[in-house]
């Protein structure tokens, strides 16, 4: 089922036990002809793979632009509002200005977190 998104949205998502507090911010809506919405995010509390293997640090992913599709397949629960991170605007003008917008993630959140982990670039 499809979700209303706005920008400021807080929602939670399937994560790995101990970061639960993992939240996906909704930052920007910007359409793409091929795939129509692209949900540009920042993942707060985020598990971040360590290259000794050891258990994940937890930290804040300022910027990922993803396919609405992949957005619609990881997100729980809509827990409320929160504010953007401070340079959000400024990547994700980078982002647009660098790819026009055609570079997004087509897989969902929990998928690039265990491709983070593995060390794959998809």
């Amino acid at each position: 089922m499809s979700k209303n998104y706005e920008v400021g949205q807080s929602w939670s998502y399937e994560t790995m036990p101990g970061f639960e507090s993992s939240r996906i911010l909704i930052g920007a809506i910007e359409e793409n002809p091929e795939v129509g919405e692209v949900i540009c995010i920042t993942l707060t509390n985020a598990p971040m793979p360590k290259p000794d293997g050891s258990a994940p640090d937890m930290a804040t992913i300022p910027f990922i632009p993803f396919a609405r599709d992949a957005i619609d397949q990881s997100v729980k629960k809509l827990d409320g509002n929160d504010p953007l991170p401070e340079h959000f605007e400024d990547l994700r003008a980078d982002w647009m200005s660098e790819t026009e917008g055609d570079e997004f993630l087509p897989v969902s959140v929990p998928v690039f977190l265990d491709m983070l982990a593995s060390g794959s670039r998809g």
